[in-house]
Order: structure tokens, then C-alpha cells, then sequence
């Protein structure tokens, strides 16, 4: 393995371990981050490493920056919950412009990450064992048991989607990670992250079945695949916790859907009550959403930082010219990502959208626009997609 893989590798396991380990977990993460950029300035392969934003938004971002500042300190949001939000932005910089440096190898990023998913996979199987073993309940399985970073495995099988499309010499190493990530998935019980599983595979099954069944050896591996599943996944769904989960998704006692629906209220309330300028501009880092009265946090707090839809929390913190700015910036990558040269660059770029993709979905459930190590994924993702070297092995 490489240093520089090697240094990836480190930074990510950093981060999974932060998630775990620390309290608050930002604290790791800004030791990670930290090291991961001392590195980028240290390893002589980047020194012609510039962080270049994109012009046309460098100006407007200052300017944005300074005015939310402004509002932040007229509302006299607490210190760690600001911290807290400019990290975020921060995480999303060192996605987009530390972590794939402008002269780093892109495949040495991508198998880095991909040793990162067997890790994770590895992680998640082992606590799923654990659950399995002490009867734990569904909810317990999730909160108690699964590491946090069970939830990079969606972005972690479009690596490795890509690195079996760009790697036919070890396509089979990478398609049994592939593999590897969809399991970690299904013992993670993650409700969404299961269904952008299945989408990823039902758009590669559609787009690759010809090419697929064109070939003996691969009808065959399939066909074994099909056999085991048919025999294990009734097994599979049988298990207690299993039901208890797929019963909680579906019955109106779901206290973790309760709970989103008494955000939302507590979102509509904040926002019905604000002017105009709130509504465009937000109330700022660090703002806070109030409960209903006589309701309290898992912390004990009578108000949240973070709603689980992460677009709510956007216009809470940064209105609708916040969440607006967003949404332009992700389609201009979009856009350009679409203008690849060479089919390796067509994957990566597809890539990239696929993860910004997965990202803005988990955003909708899971504070996908709000938690670092997502936050960090979307900026690695558009990276992806507006990468342009011809070399970028």
C-alpha cells in the first residue's frame, strides 16, 4: 500500500472511530482533518496542491459568509452550536478540495476508500453478531450496537462499482466488495440506506443485464447468487429483530417517525412565526429549533440543533437564499460532469453523482447535509464529478 493510501485509509478509520469513541465526535474529526491536510502539505507528490475554488463562487460565498455572520451574532447563537455548523463547511471543503487533491491519483483515493468499506463491513458484521447474540431489540441494534459509519457503505459500493469497471484486472476483488457493502447494509437494519441500495442495484441490473447474461460464467455466478439469497433472505427476514424493524417502518406507534413529524411541527412553528428576512436569510450558525413544551431531547435539551431533514435545518440556519445557493452549486456540477472525456472519466463523473445523489437522499431522513462525514462525502462527490485529467490513475 502506498503512503498516500495509507494516509487516506488512517483519516477515514479516524473518523469511524470519532463517530464511536468521542464525545463530541467534531473533536475527531478536526484532528483528523487537521493531520489530513498537514499531510497534503508535507507529502512532496502535492506540492503543486492548490485548493482553487471555483471563481464564479469565491466572491459570493465571502460575501454570504460575512452576512451570516452578522446575523449569528445578532441572534446570539451559542459558541459549540456555531462551531458545530462551520465545521460542517468545512468538511465539505475537505472533501471537495483536500481530501483529492489537484495532483493526487484518483485510483489510489478510490481503492483507499474501498479498503475503508471492508473495514466498515468487517465492523458491522461483528457488532451485528453481538446484537444477534445478547437478543437485542431493533432499536437497540441500530443505536447500541452498529458503528455510525455503517451509513458510508451506499457511497463505499459506488467505489467499488467503479473500481471493477475501471480495474479488469482485479474486477473480481471489487465486485466481491461490491458484494461485501450490500451485506454491511442488510445487517445494518438502515431502513434508508437499503432502499438507495436496491435503487443503485436495480439501475446497474437494467443498464449491465444484457452484458451480463452474454457471458456463461457470469449467468452461472448469478445463478448461484440467486440460489442463496432465495435460500437465506427468508432466514434472514424471519429473525425478530428483522420483523420488529419492518413493523416499525409501517405502524403509527414508530417512535423514531413520531419523532420526525414533531421536528417538522417544530420546524413549521419557528418558521411561522419569523419575518421575511428569516425566511431568506435565516436566523444563522448556530441556530436551534425549539420543542413543543414539555418535551426534551435525548440530551435533555428543550431545543435541537439539527433537524433529520437536513434541507429543514438549512433554511432554519441559512433561509431559502441558503438552501437556493445550494441546490445551484450541486446542479453546475451536475451539468459538468457531463462533459467526459474517455469512458474512465464517464464512470468517475457518474460516480460523483451517484454519491451527491445518495447524499441529498439521505438528507431527506438521516441529516445528510448536516453530519460531517456525509457532508464530507458530498464534497468528495462533486470533486468526482468535475475531475477533468486525462491521467488520473
Amino acid at each position: 500500500m502506498s503512503r498516500h493510501r495509507f494516509a487516506i485509509v488512517v483519516f477515514m478509520v479516524a473518523i469511524a472511530l470519532a463517530q464511536s469513541l468521542i464525545e463530541p465526535a467534531y473533536l475527531g474529526y478536526l484532528v483528523a482533518f487537521a493531520l489530513l491536510s498537514l499531510h497534503k502539505v508535507l507529502n512532496p507528490s502535492n506540492l503543486q496542491y492548490r485548493i482553487r475554488p471555483p471563481s464564479m463562487w469565491w466572491l459570493p460565498f465571502c460575501i454570504w459568509l460575512v452576512f451570516m455572520g452578522i446575523i449569528t451574532y445578532l441572534n446570539e447563537a451559542q459558541l459549540r452550536d456555531v462551531l458545530r455548523d462551520l465545521g460542517a463547511i468545512a468538511a465539505f471543503f475537505v472533501g471537495r478540495f483536500v481530501f483529492l487533491g489537484h495532483g493526487d491519483p484518483v485510483k489510489q483515493n478510490l481503492k483507499a476508500l474501498s479498503e475503508v468499506g471492508l473495514l466498515i463491513v468487517v465492523a458491522t458484521l461483528v457488532a451485528a453478531s453481538l446484537a444477534y447474540i445478547a437478543g437485542a431489540s431493533a432499536y437497540q441494534w441500530r443505536g447500541e450496537f452498529i458503528p455510525p459509519s455503517h451509513s458510508w457503505l451506499p457511497y463505499l459500493m459506488v467505489v467499488n462499482y467503479v473500481l471493477a469497471q475501471t480495474e479488469k484486472s482485479h474486477a473480481a476483488v471489487y465486485v466481491r466488495r461490491f458484494a461485501f457493502c450490500v451485506v454491511g447494509t442488510l445487517a445494518s437494519l438502515s431502513r434508508t440506506d437499503l432502499i438507495l441500495v436496491a435503487l443503485f442495484l436495480f439501475v446497474l441490473l437494467v443498464r449491465h443485464l444484457p452484458q451480463l447474461l452474454a457471458n456463461r460464467l457470469v449467468r452461472r455466478r448469478i445463478l448461484y447468487g440467486l440460489c442463496i439469497v432465495v435460500l437465506l433472505l427468508p432466514l434472514f427476514i424471519s429473525l425478530d429483530v428483522v420483523q420488529n424493524r419492518i413493523a416499525s417502518g409501517v405502524g403509527a406507534d414508530d417512535s423514531s417517525v413520531g419523532w420526525r413529524l414533531m421536528e417538522n411541527a417544530s420546524f413549521l412553528d419557528m418558521m411561522l412565526g419569523a419575518g421575511p428576512v428569516e425566511w431568506l436569510a435565516g436566523f444563522g450558525f448556530g441556530a436551534r429549533v425549539p420543542l413543543p413544551s414539555g418535551v426534551l431531547d435525548f440530551n435533555d435539551n428543550t431545543s435541537i440543533p439539527h433537524l433529520h431533514n437536513s434541507f429543514l435545518t438549512i433554511i432554519v440556519k441559512f433561509g431559502l437564499v441558503g438552501i437556493v445557493m445550494l441546490l445551484i452549486y450541486l446542479a453546475r456540477h451536475w451539468s459538468l460532469s457531463h462533459r467526459s472525456i474517455g469512458r474512465e472519466l464517464e464512470i468517475l463523473h457518474a460516480a460523483g453523482r451517484w454519491i451527491v445523489l445518495f447524499v441529498l437522499l439521505k438528507a431527506v431522513t438521516l441529516q445528510g447535509l448536516t453530519e460531517w462525514s456525509h457532508v464530507l462525502f458530498l464534497g468528495l462527490g462533486c470533486a468526482f464529478m468535475v475531475r477533468v485529467e486525462r491521467n488520473h490513475k
